[in-house]
Parts: structure tokens; C-alpha cells; sequence
């Protein structure tokens, strides 16, 4: 079982800067300033983060709904079947409860 956090962009740079994915750093989220941003975590039962994204947040005009990007991410093991099961149920109740209609999400993969 996962532990999701919001809001620990701390956390969430570390992760990334370990795998190496710029785009899921807060640094490039400044970049992104016209965008509402989500720095979400993930940890395992002994509390080590296994998963993080920044998720950019954009309103859409004279509505009350949003979409999501993720840049890139989310960074982590994306062949671990639990944790993208996991995953996937947090950003279901996630969107619902912030009235986000769409999500994508471009995980980075390097070819071997």
C-alpha cells in the first residue's frame, strides 16, 4: 500500500533529480508560471518515496473545470502494477474532488 502526498515539492525534486527528470522538477514548474501547479508524492510502507509528479494544473476559461498535464512524468517504476493501480485510483478521487476533466500524463521511458 502507497501513501500519496500534496504539496511536498521537496520530496518530490529529490525524486526527480535522482532519476533525472528535469521536467518533473520544481525548477521547471517556474518556468510554467500562467499554470496552477500539484507536486504529488508517493511513498511505500518503510517511507521511501517511489513515486512523484508535478502536475500542472490549467483552469479552463469561464468554466469550473480544469485539466492536467504531468511533463514527463510521473517519475517512477511504471512496470510496478500496484503502485500505477494505486496511482490511477489517487488521481481518479483527485480530479473529481478538484473538477479536473482530462488528464494526461507522458511518463518518461528510456529505449533499450
Amino acid at each position: 500500500m502507497y501513501k500519496f502526498e500534496l504539496g511536498n515539492v521537496a520530496a518530490a525534486d529529490r525524486f526527480a533529480e535522482k532519476e533525472g527528470i528535469f521536467f518533473q522538477t520544481s525548477a521547471w514548474g517556474g518556468f510554467k508560471d500562467k499554470y496552477g501547479k500539484e507536486y504529488i508524492t508517493a511513498t511505500d510502507g518503510n517511507g521511501n518515496t517511489v513515486l512523484s509528479c508535478l502536475l500542472f494544473v490549467i483552469k479552463i476559461k469561464c468554466t469550473p473545470w480544469t485539466i492536467g498535464f504531468a511533463n514527463r512524468g510521473p517519475v517512477g517504476d511504471m512496470s510496478n502494477k500496484d503502485l500505477l493501480r494505486e496511482w490511477t485510483e489517487f488521481m481518479r478521487g483527485y480530479m473529481k474532488k478538484n473538477r479536473m476533466i482530462y488528464f494526461t500524463a507522458d511518463p518518461f521511458y528510456t529505449y533499450k
